[in-house]
């Protein structure tokens, strides 16, 4: 494949994936368990981005136990994250259980397009950066650092962990998750900011639900530069291994009318 060829192909996987958030993060927003209700929707923004509270959006379920603690249960199995994840299994074409070496860099960029698409809804209303402005691109110099903050735990997840992530991400890749199953009585994602522990950030996980083990096998099996080529760049790509392309290959912007 001719390089020019190369570089769009890779450029409209990541857009692709970016998308696949934004669309993902709309429909919750527009569920019922935020009864149309910007401040709602805000608060909820804050709580999941939090820096401080070691980004709880990453989490499938945070739920407050009958002694008063909380728990945090399945790293990186939030369903905004294992829809859009559900994005690369359907372009790559591969089964979850014919997966052997598990998708870091995938779920990385799945991660950090949640995370931006999150951003869009900070006010309470869906607010994209202009099109085509340098703020529009989910490129390496907007989101390099983040991806690269994810990864530092994503590469510790365990076999079990990643059978779990694998498993729902190609659930909704087939479609068999119905997008609209937020209610307010859903406890998917429960929250009180108020209740939950000082972390610390991105790079770090606290999962009541995961087991002490051998971590798993990111494709390429590289844990200390994993998303860095030659030059010190941000990699991504389909396959989930490394090549010389770097984050933002072309400047592309996403498209911002899939979640308006």
């Amino acid at each position: 494949m001719p390089p020019h060829q190369a570089k769009q192909k890779l450029s409209d996987y990541r857009n692709g994936v970016a998308a696949e958030a934004m669309t993902a993060v709309a429909v919750f927003m527009r569920s019922r368990r935020f009864k149309h209700s910007p401040e709602a929707r805000a608060a909820y923004v804050e709580w999941a981005l939090s820096e401080d509270l070691g980004f709880p959006f990453r989490y499938e379920k945070i739920i407050e136990t009958p002694t008063g603690r909380e728990k945090r249960i399945g790293a990186y199995r939030n369903k905004l994250i294992v829809r859009t994840l559900g994005y690369h299994l359907k372009r790559i074409m591969i089964r979850a259980e014919n997966i052997h070496d598990h998708p870091c860099n995938a779920l990385a960029l799945a991660v950090t397009a949640v995370e931006r698409a999150l951003k869009m809804w900070e006010t309470g209303h869906f607010e994209p950066p202009k099109p085509r402005s340098e703020e529009s691109k989910f490129s390496d110099r907007l989101w390099g650092r983040a991806a690269h903050e994810y990864m530092a735990s994503i590469i510790d997840l365990s076999d079990e962990q990643w059978d779990k992530i694998l498993a729902l991400a190609e659930q909704h890749a087939r479609g068999l998750i119905p997008d609209d199953t937020d209610s307010e009585d859903d406890e998917t994602g429960d929250y009180d900011a108020g209740n939950l522990p000082i972390t610390g950030g991105r790079a770090t996980l606290d999962d009541t639900d995961s087991e002490d083990g051998d971590d798993g096998h990111c494709a390429a099996n590289e844990r200390d530069d994993h998303l860095k080529n030659g030059n010190g760049e941000t990699v991504f790509t389909e396959d989930g291994q490394h090549d010389n392309q770097p984050f933002d290959t072309t400047g592309g912007d996403v498209d911002m009318r899939v979640a308006a």
